[in-house]
């Protein structure tokens, strides 16, 4: 006997999320960004937000928000969970979740996490990591685990899709890009708006500043040079407007790249040398290291004159970035989620039916 199922029920996904100054915006913005594409098939999307930093964001894209009571505690995450109807997934996007915390969780629903490093057990039931590189990475998942690794699976907005209407390459370069990442930039931008108006006198410099970024804008030290953008709303303009960007490397990485914007890279953080390292041996980017590392100024003006003199290593790195990453990772992401709801569903429909 066969049962019907309710095809005007696309189904639910919890989204744990961790986001602010010292995380970063990127995992709210992937999040975010999947669940928008989520809501256009109507798939209801609720998140739950680690801490507070990033829960004003998603309340103003109109997604429902709780708070944990603490960064580590699962308690809103898992009651929503178990409030919520069978047809569901929980979405993780939070790197300081344990693996005991993600055991938790698969316990109430299926589990897809979105992960960077590889370091944590995953008992989870789909893992996505979107980076350069990620396909080396020796993942510790169960047997039913299922994995979505390498750029064709990179979360972008889907602007990011569009092919980049790219001038050909300037003989010079008129327009840098800073991108220091979306948390705590520090005096970071400051020093590399510095070396590039000694080595670039001439070009125009844009510094990118993220929701929980600093205000220490380089403008004031380079009076009718350099342009502040706080949270910019059409990121993808800046960056074609760019001939050279200087960015962390986070996913803004992968954003540069769909828009074949020639890139140096900077490591911010420790689980960025995936990225870097993968991305710099496709030939899309100068992998510069650590900003903390000694000799890193030099570094970076040595790339920068290295770059400013040769169009064609420019029109090469931004070639081989847009067929690299072609910015519609998001929409293969959320077909496969809407394949795991599926198979939610018959299993809950098989259970009742067997009753």
């Amino acid at each position: 006997m066969s049962c019907p199922v309710d095809a005007r029920s696309t189904g639910s996904v919890i989204a744990r999320v961790a986001a602010g100054p010292e995380t970063g915006f990127g995992h709210l913005r992937r999040s975010w960004t999947l669940a928008s594409r989520l809501a256009q098939d109507a798939v209801d999307v609720q998140f739950v937000a680690a801490t507070a930093d990033g829960a004003g964001i998603l309340a103003e894209a109109g997604f429902v928000v709780a708070v944990e009571e603490h960064p580590q505690s699962l308690g809103r995450t898992l009651d929503l969970l178990r409030r919520t109807p069978s047809l569901k997934l929980c979405l993780v996007d939070d790197p300081e979740l344990p693996a005991a915390g993600l055991a938790d969780l698969s316990a109430c629903a299926p589990v897809v996490c979105v992960d960077d490093t590889g370091e944590r057990d995953m008992p989870v039931d789909l893992v996505i990591n979107g980076s350069a590189g990620a396909q080396t990475l020796a993942y510790r998942g169960l047997p039913r685990t299922q994995y979505l690794l390498g750029v064709d699976y990179i979360l972008l907005r889907r602007e990011f899709a569009g092919v980049p209407a790219r001038p050909p390459a300037s003989p010079e370069i008129r327009r840098v890009l800073i991108l220091t990442g979306g948390g705590r930039g520090g005096i970071l931008p400051r020093q590399i708006a510095e070396v590039v108006a000694e080595v670039l006198p001439c070009a125009a410099v844009d510094v990118v500043a993220g929701p929980f970024g600093g205000d220490d804008s380089p403008a004031e030290s380079l009076p009718g040079r350099a342009t502040w953008h706080r949270s910019p709303q059409d990121m993808r303009s800046l960056m074609l407007a760019a001939d050279l960007a200087v960015s962390a490397g986070g996913q803004t990485l992968y954003e540069l790249a769909a828009t074949a914007t020639p890139t140096l890279g900077i490591r911010v953080f420790a689980h960025q040398a995936l990225n870097l390292r993968g991305l710099a041996s496709a030939g899309c980017l100068r992998d510069l290291g650590s900003h903390t590392e000694p000799g890193f100024r030099a570094r970076l003006a040595g790339a920068l004159a290295e770059l400013a003199g040769d169009v064609k290593a420019r029109e090469a790195m931004g070639r081989r970035s847009r067929e690299l990453v072609d910015g519609r990772g998001t929409e293969r992401v959320a077909a496969r989620l809407q394949t795991l709801l599926g198979a939610a569903g018959l299993a809950r429909e098989s259970r009742s039916c067997a009753i």
